[in-house]
């Protein structure tokens, strides 16, 4: 099996199942050794901040001379961003060799129907569990996809350290409609033998039920007051969100013992496609937020970044993402806005328009994001690239540059 065909073999699974069974999954795995019961594993959910706490956490790991893998979701610009292992992408052959051994077990499931055809997500998974245990990683930092209950990497057994790194509005149709439910679906990771759950969550609702869930399994809990932080210690992350997300990983690396020199030296290092990614000598910014909690993280870091200033934005919505709520957050700061698609399931563009019209905002249409960035970077305003993960990782290559 070739590259090419391995990510075809993955894009061509189904993206969902009705049926929220880690039994699917598990049976894969048991049919390549169950490599899940042979890692040291973090795991990490939340609505916002998991892939940067996993990149932040990861980077300290790796700093204090360990063997890390890393699995994130959803990658920006290449599929070898969903398995990392010491900071390095895996390589397409061995990502090709993976999906190939893994490939007859999936398609007898998929023939026999006893448990339902396996998604592209838990076969994403596996690859994940699969190389890291062949590899040898000391530890494994886990990305939860959505939720946390049924998600497909929920099927390992009790993590080291659990992180929830926050809780709002998203995917309401699978987690429920209060922050209540949502958190109990994403404290649904916490496990008895797991030493604790650290956590920045403060908003009473969604801390309750994760103390609920804490206090059923036996994991003390570690609230996270961003204080945390080691003194003078300059973020590779940008945004005031990245101090909390910084501090989450800080008190991640302390429960595991790391010296407070390597929890400096990763987060000093830590970097991540697609999160406030500062391009093209800071006049063009990558980031990939999505829902509302995401806008208003946006909003704060473009105005500590850049005091006073509007900008040009160029933003596209996944399918199943709601732009009206998103724009809302960010309008104060818009002075242009271009709506495009994304090249993957996106919100129709008339939609992005009707929902920028509707909070008096003027919009020019561009359907094809690199137009779209081609044309907003003629404006004399830094141009904000934005509304998902999709819109960005359309960006041309030859604009990423710093």
């Amino acid at each position: 099996m070739t590259f090419d065909q391995a990510v075809r073999f993955l894009s061509n699974r189904i993206l969902f199942s009705p049926k929220k069974d880690p039994t699917r999954l598990k049976f894969l795995l048991a049919a390549v050794g169950s490599p899940q019961e042979k890692l040291a594993i973090i795991h990490v959910a939340g609505t916002n901040g998991k892939g940067s706490v996993t990149t932040m956490t990861s980077a300290i790991l790796q700093a204090a001379g360990y063997s890390v893998g890393a699995y994130l979701s959803p990658y920006v610009f290449d599929v070898r961003e969903r398995w990392m292992v010491n900071g390095q992408p895996i390589s397409e052959a061995e990502l090709a060799r993976h999906v190939a051994e893994l490939a007859p077990h999936v398609e007898a499931m998929e023939r026999h129907g006893e448990y339902g055809a396996i998604t592209e997500f838990e076969l994403k998974t596996a690859v994940a569990f699969k190389h890291f245990a062949e590899v040898g990683v000391d530890y494994a930092v886990i990305e939860v996809g959505i939720g946390g209950t049924y998600d497909s990497t929920n099927i390992i057994p009790p993590p080291l350290v659990a992180a929830i790194t926050s809780i709002g509005f998203d995917h309401m149709s699978l987690l429920g409609n209060t922050l209540g439910e949502i958190a109990s679906q994403k404290a649904g990771i916490l496990k008895r033998g797991t030493r604790t759950c650290v956590t920045p969550v403060t908003e009473p609702e969604a801390l309750a039920a994760i103390q609920t869930k804490a206090a059923l399994e036996g994991v003390p809990l570690c609230p996270v007051s961003g204080n945390e932080l080691p003194a003078s210690v300059n973020l590779a992350l940008r945004g005031p969100h990245q101090r909390t997300n910084a501090s989450t990983a800080t008190c991640i690396a302390r429960t595991l013992e790391i010296p407070e020199a390597a929890i400096r030296q990763g987060l000093e290092t830590a970097t991540l496609p697609g999160r406030f990614q500062l391009c093209q000598s800071r006049r063009l910014i990558l980031d990939g937020a999505h829902n509302e909690d995401g806008a208003q993280t946006l909003a704060a870091a473009l105005r500590e970044e850049f005091p006073g200033e509007k900008f040009t934005f160029v933003m596209g919505s996944k399918q199943s993402h709601a732009p009206g709520p998103f724009l809302a957050e960010l309008v104060p700061l818009i002075d242009s806005l271009i709506a495009t698609e994304p090249s993957f399931k996106p919100t129709p563009i008339a939609e992005v328009i009707a929902a920028a019209n509707a909070l008096g905002l003027s919009v020019q249409r561009i359907s094809r994001v690199p137009e779209a960035i081609h044309e907003a970077l003629k404006s004399p305003l830094r141009v904000v690239v934005t509304g998902s993960f999709y819109v960005v990782g359309d960006t041309p290559e030859a604009l990423r540059s710093g």
